[in-house]
This record gives C-alpha cells, structure tokens and sequence, in this order.
C-alpha cells in the first residue's frame, strides 16, 4: 500500500464534513469577509477597526500555518506508518524463511549423518535422533521411519525435556511428508497441518530421504516444526500498536498469528488480508518467502486516524491560543490609542471658551499622532481663551463708550 491509497482512505468527504473540519472553513470564511472593505460600510469606532485588523493580521498567518503543520503532519504519520508496516513485514518474513530453511537444512543433516551410519541398529538411530532432537528445539517432535511407514524411533518435546515416544502402531504411510521425499529423493516441506500420533498440535513437517537406506533400516527422517513456538517468536516480535500478523501456508491456511481468535489455526481467511477490507479498515502489507510462505501485517486504519485527530486537536489549541492572544493584544494596542483619542473628542466636544481648560492630558505612551493633535487643540485652545477674553473686554470698552453722558443739576 503506497501513500496515495492511505491519503484515499484519510481525506473521505466525512473527513470534510466533520464539525471539525465545517467549524474550521467557517471562520476562515468569516475571516476573510471582514477583511474585505466594503463601501458601504457605516463609520466603526476606531478601537473597533483596530481589534478587528489586528485579530486578521495574526489569525492569517496562524491559520496557514496550523494549514500547512496539519499536512506534513498528516502525511509524515501516513509515510511512517506504511514504512513501519512494511520494515515488520520484511522482517517477519526473513525470520520465518530463516527459520524454515534452518529446519530442513537440519533434517538434511540428519539423513546425511543416518546414511554414514548404514550398520545402526534401532537404539543407535534412537539415540542419534535424540540428539539431533536436542540440539534443535524448534521441533516439536522427530522421527525415523522405513521405507514401509513404520516408526523406527520417535521423540517429543515435554516440559520436562526430550523425551522417547511410544511408536508402537505408529504410521505414517499415508502421509505427504512421507510420500514425496520418498517418490522424489529431496527433501519435503509440508503445509500447516494438525498431529496425530505424537500430538495434536498444528505443525509443518520437514522431512528428507535417507540416501542408500537399508530394507529394515531408516529410509526418511522428520522434524515437526513447532508453529505454536514459532507464533510466539513472532508475537515477541516489535510490532506497532494494534498492529496484527498472519502467517499462511502454501495452501492459504492460518499457520501462525497473534489474533488466535481472530484467525483460528488451519482455517481460510475469507476475503484479501493484504489490501484495505471495506471502507479502508486496515493498513496492511504481505511478504512471501522462497517456499511460498506468505507473511501478512496489517493496522486498523483507525490507529492512524486517532493520531491524525490528536495531531488536529493540536493544531487546533494552537490556533485558539493564537486567537486568545491576538484579541489580547488587540484590547492592549487599541486602548493605547483610542482612549487618549476618545478624551481628545470629549474634549472637544465639551470645549466651552473660557471655562473650559486649555490643557488635555495625554500620557506619554499615547502615539506621536495623538499627542500632536492634542498639542495642537491645546495651542487653539488657548488662543481661542485668549481671543475670547479680548472680544469680551473690547465689548466692554465699546458698550461704555456709548453709553450718553449723564447732566447735570444746577
């Protein structure tokens, strides 16, 4: 599975018709209207534009970059996973033909060792197959059987050791492990399989010819892989989280997995395990060994969507914090100018010669532009005080000028 089929399975029209993804389009909407002038748009109070012009100039720039995080976020998560799927199922796979193939090799081995041996008597090849079965614990079982099917000696992996089997009524004619090698003189690796005789777990059988056996002598020795052991190894393996394996034979049968539950040893998983089920359910990826062994992992693409959404919440908080911080600044940098500018209007509203003051106070934090608007009122004002009380006293002096001389009485 490359990233293309994950971002198909990611960016569904449910991802954009979430309330996350509507109440995100909203605001940038909102966003992006405000910023528009409109001509007919009513004259706002200063601290009004102010906050609004602010809050655009910083939610802008976070937006796209929440925008462009929550991408390469998304995308480094889908990348790595499918990396990380794919690295374990390589990995699996060498191990599982690793080990198969040190399986046969080892069988091979032993039907060498047992054609250097053409006088052994039945306790010998007993003893040798003990041996052999000591040295190799990945088998659960093994055995040297003659030409006719009969069970020379036969040993089992106890709790308390390699122990010697019974083998009495013991055959094993009838079976693939047995009949190939002997029809074609190579060695045998069978299918997934479950015991009998020796045990009823699921096993696969390697299994070898003995060169120039004897009539009564050993003609084709076995080992029984243990899956059951193997299945842990493969379990103990570093998988994702959530993350499941399947191991199918050449046939298709469940040999190994760590969902026992889920796919019941010997049974034919319906459907395709190495490709998204339904709607994109599974991340998955499939190796097949030399021997036709196919090894599967898959990940619920859920895990993936879980990651994306913290991701998302992430972006999401940053946002809001950027939000909360720009409407801060906002109310700081507006009340920096609107306030000295709404008690210059005041004043100037208010200003009533002479009574009125001819000095407004402005901090000298207020802006240079405010400050020199209020210097300059200050300069009319004081002029306008001082014309003011010229006119009053020149109307003064004239009403007494007219005013008739009164006579007087003799």
């Amino acid at each position: 599975m490359d990233t293309g089929q994950i971002a198909t399975m990611i960016f569904t029209p449910d991802h954009w018709t979430s309330p996350m993804a509507l109440a995100g389009l909203v605001l940038l909407a909102i966003v992006i209207v405000t910023a528009v002038p409109k001509r007919n748009r009513r004259s706002e109070p200063i601290g009004r534009i102010l906050r609004r012009d602010i809050v655009i100039m910083t939610l802008l720039p976070m937006l796209s970059l929440a925008l462009v995080l929550s991408d390469r976020s998304t995308r480094h998560l889908s990348e790595g996973t499918v990396a990380s799927i794919e690295a374990v199922t390589t990995g699996l796979s060498a191990m599982l033909n690793q080990r198969l193939e040190k399986a046969q090799y080892a069988v091979q081995s032993l039907a060498l060792t047992l054609e250097s041996m053409p006088d052994a008597a039945d306790d010998d090849v007993a003893l040798l197959l003990r041996r052999f079965h000591e040295i190799n614990p990945e088998f659960i079982s093994a055995l040297a059987a003659r030409a006719d099917g009969t069970v020379i000696a036969a040993t089992i992996a106890e709790p308390e050791g390699i122990v010697a089997a019974d083998t009495r009524d013991v055959l094993i004619a009838d079976r693939d492990y047995f009949r190939e090698p002997i029809r074609t003189g190579e060695r045998f690796l069978s299918s997934a399989f479950r015991g009998r005789g020796l045990g009823s777990d699921v096993i696969v059988a390697a299994s070898a010819p003995v060169p120039g056996g004897r009539e009564n002598g050993p003609a084709l020795v076995e080992g029984s892989i243990d899956f059951v052991r193997l299945g842990q190894v493969a379990r103990d393996y570093p998988l994702p989280d959530s993350a499941e394996f399947v191991v199918l034979d050449p046939v298709g049968q469940v040999a190994a997995s760590n969902r026992p539950a889920t796919f019941r040893p010997l049974s034919t998983p319906e459907g395709t395990l190495d490709r998204p089920a339904g709607r994109g359910e599974y991340i998955s990826a499939s190796r097949r060994t030399s021997d036709g062994w196919t090894v599967i992992v898959r990940l619920p693409s859920v895990h993936l969507h879980q990651q994306i959404a913290a991701d998302l919440a992430i972006s999401a908080i940053w946002v809001l914090t950027a939000l909360s911080l720009a409407l801060l600044l906002s109310a700081v940098l507006t009340a920096r100018v609107s306030l000295p500018l709404k008690r210059l209007a005041e004043a100037v509203k208010d200003y009533v010669p002479p009574a009125s003051t001819d000095r407004i106070a402005v901090t000298t934090r207020a802006p240079q532009e405010v400050r020199m608007l209020a210097r300059h009122f200050n300069l009319s004002a004081r002029r306008m005080n001082e014309l003011y009380t010229r006119l009053v006293a020149m109307l003064k002096a004239r009403e007494l000028e007219k005013e008739p001389e009164k006579p007087v009485d003799r």
